[in-house]
């Protein structure tokens, strides 16, 4: 038998087990021995159930998701788009719950399990339904982070176009980083391009072509975001007011544009084209990360983003969603409940 743990000790080592955690950096985070780890390793590893105190592990376990950021209004968010979002969102969501739900799950797999989904969806700018760049190429990036006390980790991976579910990824880069066998992973928080997808293939993660991620509605906007480019540019050297009675309107000019026909949004008028995209805020484009986060009952964060970043960036752009403390942080702290104090009793005399 190993020397005793506390509970305390007991919770984290176990959940972390679960989580595919080195045995090196169980140790660094509970403060037990290799030999402690090593034992209740085996021990699940038979199917044995170890016991914790009633109190331990009793948190509520928490979920939060989003779809995505953007210019995204009412306006221009056709209703039957926005019933599409809503839909997915809530499935999305009803299954991670589902997961969390059961006593062995960790925050860690429900947030990559739900990113996932979101990835396969090409409602969303990740994965499928990643946006172009303005060569017309698709670079997807994702970041997973997990905090239980003053133990934390987290990893970011970018320029991926072949792995067809880069928060897969990412979580093994988290599991593997700091172990010296991590398959080529040690020491790193930050990976990109064909290196990162190499250390993909020899893990064994899905590799798919690049055709896999084109969507037409994508590609759609993408061109449109083009043709809108060049015509501003030409309006820049061109300009008139429509104020003053010409044919060219300022950008104060397109905001009222906007304001006045949006309510008229449809989702025919969003396919076809009638409104292109551009910086004016009018017609939504999808600019931004989707992203999870976890609370399990064991008191563990998680946080989980993927992204096709913004639409017709530049090739090779890394953007906040893969950079540690700017695109995604997991960081949970304990504040002692202040009773309210009691009015004090004039004294008797």
């Amino acid at each position: 038998m190993p020397p005793p743990i506390t509970d305390h000790q007991r919770l984290l080592l176990l959940s972390m087990i679960r989580q595919d955690f080195t045995n090196g950096e169980i140790v660094k985070a509970t403060g037990t021995s290799r030999r402690t780890v090593q034992y209740y390793r085996r021990q699940l590893e038979k199917g044995v159930e170890i016991n914790v105190s009633p109190n331990i592990g009793s948190i509520i376990p928490r979920i939060i998701l989003h779809g995505g950021a953007g210019n995204i209004s009412r306006d221009n968010l056709p209703p039957e788009r926005l019933d599409q979002y809503k839909t997915s969102l809530t499935n999305v969501l009803k299954e991670a719950r589902e997961m969390l739900g059961k006593s062995h799950t960790t925050a860690l797999d429900v947030a990559v399990a739900a990113a996932t989904m979101l990835e396969d969806d090409p409602l969303f700018n990740c994965g499928k339904g990643a946006v172009f760049t303005r060569a017309g190429t698709i670079e997807l990036e994702a970041s997973v982070m997990v905090s239980n006390g003053h133990w934390k980790r987290g990893v970011g991976c970018s320029l991926l176009m072949h792995v067809k579910n880069p928060i897969k990824l990412a979580r093994e880069m988290l599991v593997r980083g700091e172990g010296a066998d991590g398959g080529g992973a040690y020491g790193h928080c930050q990976l990109s391009g064909q290196e990162l997808e190499d250390l993909a293939e020899d893990w064994n993660l899905d590799l798919v072509k690049e055709d896999y991620f084109w969507t037409k509605r994508r590609w759609d906007e993408h061109r449109r975001g083009l043709e809108k480019e060049a015509e501003e540019a030409k309006k820049t050297r061109e300009h008139r007011c429509r104020g003053q009675g010409g044919r060219l309107w300022c950008g104060q000019c397109w905001r009222k544009n906007a304001r006045d026909e949006g309510a008229g949004t449809t989702e025919k008028d969003m396919d076809r084209g009638k409104y292109g995209p551009g910086w004016d805020g009018h017609e939504y484009l999808p600019q931004g990360t989707v992203g999870v986060v976890v609370l399990d009952r064991f008191g563990t964060i998680a946080v989980a983003t993927s992204t096709g970043g913004l639409t017709n960036k530049l090739p090779g752009r890394i953007g906040d969603t893969p950079s540690l403390g700017a695109g995604f942080w997991a960081e949970e702290w304990e504040e002692e409940e202040i009773q309210p104090s009691q009015p004090s009793q004039p004294s008797q005399h």
